[in-house]
């Protein structure tokens, strides 16, 4: 597997099903939470992640692989009183790679998701039409800064 990147999660459920207590994977919260906020900041984060990662028609995951944007949008959360968390995103495709490294806390298991990191097609029954097989991991905190998970 090859580290594609990160993606921040916000620690709201998006399913709100009580079942999902076990699963940890892609489907169970929101992914990027500052996507359709209205304030300046949170639409310019959305709009670089956009123009740098995620505007391709190649189903490349759409994952961050860049440390400083992660620290920026994290913080802005934190702004936003959005409790999010961080997860490393492995899959077998090397469209985009990350070499950033954070420790890892616990590894998750295996999913597979749509490109856009939001829909779990495992847990859907794999009911998508673009899955990749991804490997997540929890990771820790960047920098004494931010006192929660990336």
């Amino acid at each position: 597997m090859l580290k594609n990147g990160f993606i921040i999660k916000s620690n709201e459920n998006q399913l709100n099903r009580s079942t999902m207590d076990p699963y940890f994977g892609i489907g169970r919260n929101i992914t990027w939470p500052l996507d359709g906020l209205s304030d300046d900041v949170s639409i310019e984060l959305t709009a670089e992640a956009e123009s740098r990662w995620f505007g391709y028609s190649d189903s490349r995951p759409w994952v961050i692989p860049d440390i400083d944007y992660l620290q920026r949008y994290k913080r802005h959360c934190q702004f936003m009183n959005i409790s999010t968390y961080c997860l490393q995103v492995e899959s077998s495709s090397s469209i985009i790679l990350s070499s950033a490294e954070l420790p890892i806390i616990r590894i998750l298991g295996y999913d597979y998701a749509d490109v856009d990191m939001s829909t779990s097609c495992l847990y859907e029954d794999l009911t998508m039409n673009v899955c990749v097989l991804l490997r997540i991991s929890s990771v820790q905190s960047f920098a004494n800064s931010i006192s929660t998970d990336c």
